[in-house]
């Protein structure tokens, strides 16, 4: 896997190399290409993620809140605000951070990219089970794309979530 992803990231990193030779007037183009370049690294990392749920993952004892806040913090800022409706102290959960980390996250770009501004998480308990959602205002996934929602090659990020909490059952 290691060599898969250093054979797909070395030719994007050449090309991250030479945007930054470009002229200042080209700066636009330069930061165009830079995000493509970030879109297909998380690309690469999800299907990494999809290969690896198979294996065995090291859960750990780890705040959920904590987790959601170091998301919230990374995603909001000068470009987009995102609401809260967190419980309230600390949700002790077994999982493995950065999977959730990394699956919050891509919930909130999509929500930014496929929303109208509006993004809000949230996180609760109920007996034996802790919570978190993400919302957005945008027009949800339409009824004839969600028999795919599943599937690897239609949504990897979506098939790596669901890999994800198989493994956790």
């Amino acid at each position: 896997m290691a060599g898969v992803s250093h054979d797909l990231r070395t030719p994007l990193t050449r090309i991250r190399l030479a945007t930054e030779m470009m002229s200042e007037q080209d700066g636009y183009l330069a930061e165009s290409i830079n995000k493509d370049i970030e879109e297909c690294n998380a690309i690469i990392e999800q299907f990494i993620d999809y290969l690896r749920t198979g294996q065995e993952m090291p859960m750990e004892m780890a705040d959920l809140n904590a987790v959601l806040g170091e998301v919230i913090a990374a995603e909001s800022g000068y470009e987009r605000e995102i609401e809260t409706a967190l419980y309230p102290g600390s949700i002790e959960v077994k999982m493995h951070p950065l999977s959730i980390k990394r699956a919050v996250a891509n919930m909130v770009v999509n929500a930014a990219r496929y929303g109208n501004g509006w993004i809000k998480v949230s996180s609760g308990t109920e007996p034996n089970r802790a919570w978190f959602q993400v919302e957005d205002d945008g027009p949800g996934i339409a009824p004839e794309q969600r028999k795919h929602l599943f599937q690897p090659s239609r949504n990897l990020f979506v098939a790596t979530v669901r890999a994800l909490l198989a493994a956790r059952d």
